[in-house]
This record gives structure tokens, sequence and C-alpha cells, in this order.
């Protein structure tokens, strides 16, 4: 009887122990997740200030946003398949985050101001998550936005009257106090993005 007990309070001993291993070493990863993740915010150049209107004509700026976590696209509403693609993945994303999709602003930006109005931009963002606020402005404007967030943007030459613009697509990932995070590509699926977004919402909390 005896030897049974021992027998029992070392298997509970060395479970234990075990466990406390397995917490210490969980609680290093996540320092050290987030030591990462701060350095990465501090060297990162991508983001800053911007000044926009939505499609009701309002005036928006990076200001608009604080407390939030951004996820940014720039893209235009006669692109054939990239931009859907892309805006259709963030929508799966922000579906997939439930509770957690409240703390998060998406923003689809223009590239392409000349054709994408406040009313063709509000009709177009019918197809996608509620909660995305779509922005133009004047060419000055969203040259400052595209600069500020590295985005690259030409019209393709020799295309038709309804021409086709060549741009980077890559969704970035904005902490509330504006800083960079992490991105995606346009074909980062839905799901990928909704887990590393709740991975990093953790790091931050």
């Amino acid at each position: 009887m005896l030897k049974k007990t021992l027998l029992l309070w070392s298997g509970l001993f060395i479970l234990g122990a075990v466990c406390l291993g397995f917490y210490l070493k969980s609680q290093m990863d996540l320092r050290l997740q987030k030591k990462v993740l701060l350095e990465q915010k501090a060297s990162a150049t991508i983001g800053g200030p911007f000044s926009l209107k939505d499609t009701k004509g309002n005036r928006v700026t990076s200001n608009h946003f604080q407390g939030k976590y951004l996820l940014v696209y720039f893209g235009y509403t006669f692109c054939p398949d990239i931009c859907p693609t892309a805006l259709d993945n963030m929508t799966e994303a922000l579906s997939l985050l439930g509770s957690d999709a409240v703390k998060i602003q998406p923003l689809f930006i223009t590239v392409d101001p000349k054709r994408d109005t406040e009313s063709q931009l509000e009709s177009y963002m019918k197809n996608f998550h509620p909660s995305f606020k779509a922005l133009t402005g004047s060419e000055e404007d969203i040259k400052n936005a595209m600069t500020a967030y590295k985005v690259y943007a030409s019209v393709v030459e020799g295309s038709t009257p309804e021409y086709l613009v060549d741009h980077s697509s890559i969704v970035y990932l904005m902490d509330p106090g504006g800083q960079f995070m992490t991105h995606f590509t346009h074909q980062t699926p839905g799901h990928e993005i909704a887990f590393k977004i709740r991975e990093l919402l953790k790091l931050e909390s």
C-alpha cells in the first residue's frame, strides 16, 4: 500500500514538473514573440498619416481610426480579378474572427480616383464585408497615401478605354497606433489571415 502511494505521488510530481516545464516554455515563447513583434514595428517604415474621402464625401484622416487595428488594401473597382480576390479573402477573415472583428477596421483605398467616384465605390463595396470603409480623394491625396504605404500603381499602356491598372497587391495590418504589424498577399486565404490576426491580438493583450 505504501509502495503504491509513493508511486502515485511520484507520478503526480513528475506530471506536475512536466506541466510546469511546458508552462514556462510557453511563457518564454510568448515573450520572444512579443520581442520580435516590437522589433518588427520599430524597424518598419510602412504607413503614415493620410487624408481622404469616404463614399459620402466626408473627409477621413488616419486619426479617425485611433484605437482600431487597420486592415488596409489598395486597389480599384474595375480590377478584373486580383482586387476581388483580396477583398473576398479579407471578408472571409473578418467573418471568421467573430467578436474580434469589431477591433478591426478594413479599408479599401482606390488607386484609380479618376473612375472610382464615391458612388462607384459605394456600389462596389456592397459585394464585401459590411464593415469595409472605401476611400478615395484627389490624385494628390491618393499619391500621398500610396507613398506612405509603399504602394505602386500605373496605368497599363495600350489597354482598352476601360484601362487596367498595374498595382502592388498587399494587405497591410496596422496596430491602433498606426504602426505596421504584418502583411498578406491577395492570395492569402481568409482563414490564414484570421489565424494570424488572432495570434497578433493575443500578443498585444
